[in-house]
């Protein structure tokens, strides 16, 4: 993929962000200290949780596969399973390339045009986006009050509780809606804005792929409603157990589960290499509002990131290598054009 001198400025922007982000939120932290401290958290648990993104993993491309057969097109599992994994070490380098790399080298593969597998998985993005919003509301209705609670030792001083939670509303809620009427008011002053316009076609992509996911018949799609459910089953465990890989967090129950499930689900959503930062901060403050002190609530975001970033890093090197050998030897199977000689 060719990137302009455009794309290298934003990306190196984004990773500049992440970078000075994370190294903002760590400053007072001793490394060392920190590594020594992580290596005594109980592995049973990470390898737990990794054998869980795996599982997720391997449905997430099942979940692929049967969208594309609903296109009529016959296509591996195995396969599809390795070309997701090549989108995620892609977009632990450029954010955003994951999809675009994945359904390059499935096409390559599979024989699955990109405009297809593209449609497909912007389908995915519309649905995952219902899931991870409906685990953000879920997480506000049980657990506002530590969130407002939160939220108020950062930002509003010592308040009663009910202060507190109108704070938590204004900095969600009433930006979102002013954020809204400004949009739908200058909706069509924006359309003629280039880049508006690309956002337009983004968001209508994601529509057009989720209305081909209601053209499924039945059985198809209640297996991809299916395989939605194990996905984010699977990202809530994988978090909650590494709970259990600390001392300091094993207490946490299952709601501050959703709680760091949400929170890493927005961060991911931030445009910067594999959510470096966000994802650390907003973690680390999900779990501080249970009570885990700051220092603990870094070590634990660290873990969870760090065990999934080896995790893509092993197994998306390991896709990569096997993706390009099929490339390689499907390109050798196929008959070469001879041209005849003239008479």
């Amino acid at each position: 993929m060719k990137l302009s001198f455009a794309d290298i400025i934003k990306y190196s922007l984004s990773f500049l962000v992440a970078a000075a982000l994370f190294a903002y939120l760590y400053k007072d932290q001793d490394f060392g200290k920190m590594l020594t401290d992580l290596s005594k958290a109980d592995f049973t648990w990470i390898i737990v949780s990794v054998l869980l993104s795996l599982i997720s993993h391997w449905s997430r491309g099942w979940r692929w596969v049967i969208a594309l057969r609903g296109m009529g097109y016959q296509t591996s599992i195995f396969r599809a399973f390795l070309a997701i994994f090549v989108g995620y070490i892609a977009n632990l380098m450029l954010p955003r390339m994951g999809e675009v790399s994945r359904c390059v080298v499935f096409q390559r593969t599979d024989d699955v045009p990109f405009q297809k597998a593209f449609g497909s998985v912007l389908a995915e993005r519309a649905v995952d986006l219902i899931m991870l919003f409906s685990a953000v509301l879920f997480t506000l209705f049980w657990e506002l009050d530590r969130l407002s609670a939160l939220l108020n030792t950062k930002f509003g001083g010592q308040q009663d509780a009910y202060k507190a939670k109108l704070m938590l509303l204004a900095y969600i809620l009433l930006p979102a809606l002013i954020l809204g009427f400004l949009l739908w008011y200058f909706r069509k002053k924006l359309l003629t804005i280039g880049f508006v316009q690309k956002i337009a076609g983004f968001l209508g992509g994601i529509k057009e792929g989720f209305l081909s996911i209601m053209a499924l018949n039945a059985s198809a799609r209640w297996a991809y409603v299916a395989h939605t459910f194990v996905i984010w089953v699977c990202y809530y465990y994988m978090t909650y157990v590494l709970f259990f890989s600390m001392p300091e967090t094993a207490h946490l129950d299952w709601l501050c589960g959703f709680t760091v499930l949400a929170m890493g689900g927005i961060a991911m959503a931030v445009p910067v290499q594999g959510g470096i930062g966000v994802y650390h901060y907003l973690v680390s403050g999900g779990v501080q509002a249970y009570g885990v002190e700051k220092l603990i609530g870094d070590y634990f975001a660290v873990l969870i990131h760090g065990s999934q970033v080896v995790t893509i890093l092993f197994f998306g090197t390991l896709a990569l290598a096997l993706m390009l050998y099929f490339a390689s030897t499907k390109k050798k199977k196929q008959p070469q054009n001879i041209k005849s000689p003239n008479p």
